[in-house]
């Protein structure tokens, strides 16, 4: 019996498909950037960032990478004052936003093959790297792998601070599906913002409008995969050997 309702219900979700990804370049029913919004192509994707600040010879540059499910707008008032002296970029990666959602696996490793080639594309060469969440995980995973890229690092609360559970990225996977994106993303939402908060809801109806607008079924496989790639890893195994400021 049991197994009859397991299996059902497996039919059931398996059943119930994302509604198809609308493909827009940039927001429509949420507000957007007050940045000029571009477009860059990278390794055959086309990819929307925001691009700020002086270019002249020797000034810095700051890449700020947005957490799993975070938008750039979300850091409009964190550019304003970093790209007074500094150029400040920020992208959409593959599967996010209003970027190209390539049908394929998720990974860091795959993000940190876009953000090495994007920096080439724009002619950066190095880079101080801030990020919270996934942001702030990829931000120490491309450090390691590229330290002559990376002057220093700005990472807060980066997923991947824990012991790899490769089981629980194996049980995401096997359960990650449209049906469950939302009660999913509603119980991660409730850790975004303090219950004190007098704009709390206000905040959340927008973030869930952006995912309604960007949905489909690629978002979805980018949500799960980047999900189970967080916890079936871990930091432990390189970050201690950094040596970029931190």
């Amino acid at each position: 019996m049991i197994r009859a309702v397991a299996a059902s219900l497996t039919v059931a979700i398996a059943g119930c498909a994302a509604p198809p990804d609308r493909e827009l370049r940039r927001p429509e029913a949420v507000a957007a950037t007050r940045f000029e919004q571009r477009d860059v192509v990278v390794a055959g994707m086309r990819l929307r960032y925001v691009d700020e600040g002086p270019r002249r010879t020797g000034a810095e540059t700051v890449f700020i990478f947005p957490g799993h499910t975070a938008r750039i707008e979300d850091y409009d008032t964190l550019v304003a004052p970093l790209a007074e002296r500094r150029r400040v970029i920020l992208a959409d990666l593959p599967g996010k936003g209003y970027s190209d959602k390539p049908d394929r696996p998720y990974s860091f490793a795959f993000y940190g093959d876009v953000v090495l080639e994007l920096m080439d594309e724009l002619g950066v060469q190095r880079a101080h790297l801030i990020g919270g969440s996934l942001g702030g995980n990829l931000a120490l995973r491309i450090t390691a792998r590229a330290p002559d890229r990376v002057d220093r690092i700005v990472a807060w609360g980066p997923g991947s601070a824990w012991e790899a559970r490769p089981w629980l990225a194996s049980l995401i996977r096997w359960f990650g599906s449209y049906p469950l994106f939302w009660p999913a993303i509603r119980i991660h939402s409730s850790f975004w913002y303090s219950a004190d908060n007098p704009g709390r809801e206000a905040l959340l109806a927008r973030k869930f409008a952006y995912y309604e607008e960007v949905m489909g079924p690629v978002f979805v496989r980018m949500y799960v995969d980047m999900a189970a790639d967080s916890v079936g890893t871990s930091l432990f195994d390189f970050a201690p050997h950094i040596d970029r400021p931190v």
